[in-house]
């Protein structure tokens, strides 16, 4: 709201100036008047003005004349204040008649005032002692007693520094004296560039305040005469933050890490003696193929940002773990960092396989890495049973002698498992093939049971559903076991969410 107002304000500053008596007359008897001109490029409603006057000398203003309601001045126009028996010359040009009784001479003060401001924008004589019959114009006694008065085609705005505005000759004043009762240019006026839209610059921060066309600004950290007011840095750059480091090397490193300022070469950026490159990175790699240096940021070392890993591979992700090997394990488990190989990646010194599975078997035959999870033993994503065995069915290493693998319980079967993969939950179908007692689990790949989905006795031959609800687990592989008390057959089901 404030920034509305201040802009209104100055909106109405800017017009007013442009209001300004272009005509005074201290005819003889009671023909005189006062033509007031809009030499702006837009009208003004002169309700929001007055004219104001005091007589024979004084301290403040004595009378207020406000405009007719409704009153709007065109650009370039006049507005004339008459005296109510002033000659029909006078009367055919008047816009608005002022009493008798407050008719002036010429000793009297005339002003005219922003009613929203009270700012005083033009005006003619000054408050104070009374200056006699008249005040001096442009090197004439009591010009303003018994003359016409006309001000310049130059003029293009009110002045209230009357001084200033009246002159002391022909040359500097604001004003044409005429003979008393010369009212040949009153209804109109003659300015060179009036009505044009002219704007000075108003800002006094600005380099060409007061000056015609817009405000012009001095350089952020320099004046108008292109001085830098804010200091150079050791560089010698205006308002930088460039500074002398710790070993006297202006936008040096410093004493970097434990190796101080001694031994270090001036330019170089790390105790490794190594450079600033073009790009101004340390021991950067310059302006890396098409991109430049613009993108770059500090370490990258190609033009997608990527950086050396420990293994000074570019875009690599080895990093050094919290025993301090590159791309290692960390402190695994219980046994902490003593004992390991550099590249072991667990407590049994497994090392990373190509796929990057610890452990792992490698790009197994013709699938590669892309499609195998941790663990799996084939490119069928079958894992290792309790026996060793890959894709066997054997979930406790208690059972590896029994000779189980691949072969069915007498009285039941699996029949399916769907959906598989599933979502949230899936439906699998046993055939039981006669009376018999079946345990149904739901297990993860570490043996663990996860979900009892049945136990008890089945006695009828037929086909048998139960509804497992994974909704609470997380996606991964899992083993539907079907179990009793000396047989087992599992089924792998996928849990995706």
């Amino acid at each position: 709201m404030e920034l509305i107002m201040v802009l209104y304000l100055n909106t109405g500053i800017i017009m007013s100036q442009n209001l300004f008596f272009s005509e005074y007359a201290e005819g003889s008897s009671n023909n005189k008047y006062l033509e007031i001109y809009n030499g702006g490029s837009e009208t003004i409603n002169l309700n929001n003005y007055q004219l104001i006057n005091c007589r024979n000398g004084c301290d403040s203003w004595e009378h207020f004349h406000p405009f007719n309601e409704d009153t709007a001045l065109n650009a370039t126009d006049v507005w004339v204040f008459c005296a109510v028996d002033a000659n029909d010359f006078i009367r055919a040009e008047c816009n608005q008649t002022i009493a008798n009784n407050s008719i002036f001479n010429g000793d009297d003060v005339w002003a005219i005032q922003d009613i929203n401001t009270s700012t005083i924008i033009d005006k003619i004589g000054e408050i104070g002692d009374d200056p006699g019959s008249g005040w001096n114009v442009a090197g004439i006694s009591n010009a303003t007693k018994d003359h016409t008065l006309v001000r310049k085609e130059s003029v293009l705005s009110g002045n209230i520094d009357w001084t200033a505005s009246a002159g002391t000759n022909s040359e500097n004043s604001e004003w044409i004296i005429l003979d008393q009762d010369d009212f040949t240019n009153l209804g109109s006026h003659t300015c060179s560039t009036c009505g044009e839209n002219v704007s000075n610059c108003d800002d006094s921060s600005a380099c060409n305040f007061g000056d015609e066309g817009e405000c012009t600004y001095p350089n952020t950290g320099y004046d108008c005469d292109g001085n830098c007011t804010v200091g150079e840095d050791c560089a010698g750059e205006c308002g930088g933050d460039t500074v002398i480091d710790e070993c006297g090397i202006c936008n040096g490193p410093g004493a970097i890490y434990d190796c101080g300022c001694e031994g270090l070469t001036e330019g170089t950026c790390d105790c490794d003696g190594n450079e600033l490159d073009e790009c101004d990175i340390c021991g950067g790699p310059g302006a890396i193929y098409e991109c430049g240096c613009s993108e770059l940021n500090e370490g990258s070392c190609d033009c997608n940002f990527n950086v050396l890993d420990c293994n000074d591979i570019c875009g690599g992700s080895a990093v050094i773990d919290e025993c301090g090997v590159c791309n290692g394990p960390g402190a695994i488990y219980d046994c902490n960092c003593e004992g390991l190989t550099e590249g072991t990646c667990d407590c049994d010194e497994n090392e990373l396989d190509e796929c990057d599975i610890c452990g792992g078997p490698g790009a197994i035959y013709e699938c590669g890495c892309s499609e195998l999870n941790e663990g799996t033993c084939d490119c069928n994503d079958n894992v290792l049973d309790a026996c060793g065995d890959c894709a066997g069915n054997i979930l406790d290493s208690a059972n590896c002698n029994l000779e189980l693998i691949g072969i069915q319980p007498q009285n039941y079967k699996m029949i399916n498992a769907y959906p598989n993969p599933f979502n949230s939950n899936t439906t699998i179908t046993l055939q039981n093939m006669g009376n018999t007692f079946v345990k149904l689990d739901i297990i993860d790949l570490n043996g663990h049971i996860i979900d009892s989905i049945y136990s008890g006795y089945l006695y009828e031959k037929s086909t048998h559903t139960f509804l497992w609800d994974a909704s609470e687990n997380n996606s991964g592989i899992y083993i539907a076991r079907i179990s009793d008390n000396k047989k087992i057959i599992t089924h792998k089901i996928i849990l995706l969410k």
